[in-house]
């Protein structure tokens, strides 16, 4: 397992719920949505939601887009009923061929196929259990001839598979119904939750680990001169203390309640606090910083400005014109603090906060509807008695 995450650029626990790429395309957090995929109870591993793909399929997948010849992911599934025929249910993929983590029904077990959708799998995974999680750690190495795959399934290593392919960039990851290569389409039920997306080989395996979320708890400073309101038109100002209360739906999919910028001031915002991680004493990983907007009544040309705050430096979220009436999403990903370049802390973290407004045309008023830190934690320590004679009441962790 890697103790950290050295280049990691993406990581979702479907705490967020996003189900679409959102109204704006500027910067999604998923690239792109296929089918019907939800964000349920029942679908999660950690946290209070994994992806359900209630009927994956071809057309039902998550996409995530990359740029690497070299990507590391690692991410968990659970099948609530099997696919009838061969299926891709996972891919590091190129413009052209691709690298699959594919299910063979004649054997019940999960394995690797390269090039095309067609191409024959390699034998001797390990089988699958209805109803039981799999943690999958997926390097693919794409920029030579031949392509390399090295897996592994709850930490046990697979065999590596090699084709011979000209080398190419990798250009995304999707996860869900990637490819039916049977007749038909036939239906299955699958579960993910906790993934994490590096292009370094040297994170591989990433190993097991849990991404949650988290959303603002409490007000930081803010510089609202008179510019702001929440969605029930009260206005809000410097001493307001609830604006957090405005921003922290869960999922991020709610358009209310939220806050309008009503007045243009290019210096205004308003700020919350993110809040902390209370129970596993480590730092994060890397993390995903997810936010979400709209616009109130039109979609013609507006700004706003989104900010992750490390109280040393502003990294934006999102920054533009919002131009749809719709949901839309926001990200960034953070795989060192902002300010330092270095490995997060668990203090750093817990400091986090995001302002937001800045607005030089608020013609039509844009709002914020959502925040969340999407972060990514190795597995919780395991207690262990120090001594023999210690009580274990007082036992001490790794």
């Amino acid at each position: 397992m890697s103790l950290t995450i050295v280049s990691g650029v993406f990581c979702c626990g479907a705490e967020c719920g996003i189900v679409t790429a959102g109204g704006n395309a500027t910067a999604p957090h998923w690239t792109s949505v296929a089918g019907t995929v939800t964000a349920t109870a029942e679908a999660r591993r950690n946290g209070a939601f994994g992806y359900d793909f209630a009927t994956a399929a071809a057309s039902n997948k998550l996409q995530k887009t990359i740029s690497s010849v070299i990507a590391t992911t690692r991410f968990a599934i659970k099948f609530k009923s099997l696919p009838a025929t061969k299926t891709h249910i996972a891919t590091l993929a190129t413009a052209g061929s691709a690298n699959f983590l594919t299910y063979l029904n004649t054997t019940n077990t999960l394995s690797v196929a390269q090039l095309s959708a067609a191409s024959d799998a390699q034998p001797g995974g390990p089988q699958i259990v209805v109803g039981q999680w799999y943690v999958i750690d997926f390097r693919a190495n794409t920029s030579v001839n031949p392509w390399k795959i090295d897996w592994a399934v709850n930490g046990v290593a697979q065999a590596q598979k090699t084709s011979s392919i000209a080398a190419a960039p990798l250009t995304f990851f999707a996860v869900g119904g990637c490819v039916d290569t049977g007749a038909g389409t036939p239906t299955y039920h699958l579960f993910v939750d906790d993934v994490v997306i590096s292009t370094a080989s040297a994170d591989y395996p990433i190993g097991d680990g849990k991404v949650l979320g988290y959303v603002p708890n409490a007000d930081g400073v803010h510089n609202a001169a008179l510019a702001f309101q929440d969605n029930n038109a009260v206005q809000l100002n410097n001493a307001t203390t609830t604006a957090w209360s405005r921003t922290n739906n869960v999922p991020l999919t709610a358009l209310t309640p939220n806050i309008q910028q009503v007045v243009s001031g290019i210096g205004a915002y308003m700020e919350v606090k993110l809040a902390p991680n209370v129970t596993d004493g480590v730092a994060p990983r890397t993390l995903e910083a997810v936010t979400s907007f709209t616009d109130i009544s039109a979609t013609t040309a507006n700004s706003f400005v989104i900010y992750l705050n490390d109280n040393a430096t502003l990294s934006t979220l999102f920054s533009g014109s919002v131009g749809a009436t719709t949901i839309c999403f926001g990200a960034a990903h953070f795989k060192t603090a902002p300010s330092t370049g270095l490995a997060w802390t668990f203090a750093g973290f817990n400091a986090l906060k995001a302002r937001f407004g800045y607005s030089s045309d608020v013609v039509p008023v844009p709002a914020i509807t959502g925040l969340m830190l999407e972060a990514e934690w190795p597995p919780s320590p395991t207690p262990r008695i120090t001594n023999a004679s210690q009580a274990r009441k007082r036992a001490s962790y790794y």
